[in-house]
């Protein structure tokens, strides 16, 4: 696909905002063992997500 940010932008923009939204969330539970579940979704699974469609929104303007 060579231009997949024309078919994903709507998926890109999601969980740009459901990272930003968790982590608004997130930061004043208290501890527990769902804040840590939801640190591990944000943090090694939604950042990881939005560094790969950065880099694809990358390639595809280059």
């Amino acid at each position: 696909m060579s231009n997949i940010r024309e078919f994903l932008e709507d998926e890109f923009e999601f969980v740009r905002l459901l990272k930003e939204h968790l982590d608004s969330r997130i930061q004043p539970m208290p501890a527990s063992r769902l804040k840590g579940c939801l640190n591990l979704l944000a943090k090694d699974y939604l950042d990881k997500g939005v560094k790969l469609i950065e880099e694809a929104e990358r390639y595809n303007r280059g």
